[in-house]
């Protein structure tokens, strides 16, 4: 997600905390997305009603491996529509590192914008409000890449800036899933310029986001992408 993390999170913009260094010490390779099968979905629950859906998709395109993070959430008090979010994100990886990122985001009628492209010194990055070079090893706040989680250098998709984060590591826990079942996975804590939970199993898929946001508790539950296989790491 964007801000959501890249929306429900930071400056408790009501949906930051989903649209995230090197797992373990190494950068996934395009080989990482295999054991989604080309797919992550999640239901987004809002005090246990699905508000909406973050999808991501993955494509083989030549060399490059294609990422698209697809966000749509509503929040409705009877028939009106008092909240909507919507987020679109290409990533570009080769050789398990960033290429670009090129971001759309629609927070609830005001409109971000973020296309950043990798060079030689830096990450080029331009956004409606200005330009500027950001560190080459940022990942983007997608949360699909298990290696944000050390190392730290957080791009939040929705804005384009970087994020000051700090991640605890808690331990392991049962993960629910939407076909019923249940995965083990470790629990990391991150605080700072965002407060959210976030679970990964320990070969590394991400199976589950919670955040709160504006008085109520916000929930991933992955409906496609665990198929309990081991990614493979980038030498």
């Amino acid at each position: 997600m964007g801000r959501l993390p890249g929306m429900f999170a930071g400056r408790q913009t009501w949906l930051i905390a989903v649209v995230a260094l090197s797992v373990w010490g190494s950068a996934l390779s395009a080989r990482a997305m295999e054991p989604y099968d080309g797919k992550l979905a999640f239901d987004v629950v809002r005090g246990g009603k699905t508000i909406g859906r973050h999808e991501i998709t993955f494509r083989e395109v030549g060399d490059e491996t294609h990422v698209d993070v697809d966000i749509a959430l509503a929040v409705k008090i009877g028939f009106l529509t008092v909240f909507r979010y919507q987020h679109r994100n290409r990533e570009v990886w080769r050789g398990g590192k960033l290429v670009s990122v090129s971001t759309d985001t629609d927070d609830n009628g005001k409109a971000f914008e973020v296309r950043a492209n990798s060079q030689a010194d830096g990450l080029y990055t331009k956004t409606l409000a200005d330009e500027q070079v950001l560190p080459s090893s940022a990942i983007p706040t997608s949360y699909w890449n298990p290696a944000i989680i050390e190392n730290r250098q957080w791009l939040d998709t929705q804005r384009g800036i970087m994020l000051d984060v700090d991640v605890q590591q808690t331990g392991l826990e049962p993960v629910a899933l939407a076909d019923g079942r249940s995965v083990e996975a470790e629990r990391y804590e991150v605080t700072g310029d965002l407060n959210i939970t976030v679970w990964y199993t320990p070969q590394g898929e991400w199976v589950k986001l919670a955040f709160p946001a504006r008085g109520a508790d916000i929930e991933y539950v992955m409906t496609q992408g665990y198929t309990g296989t081991r990614l493979t790491l980038a030498q």
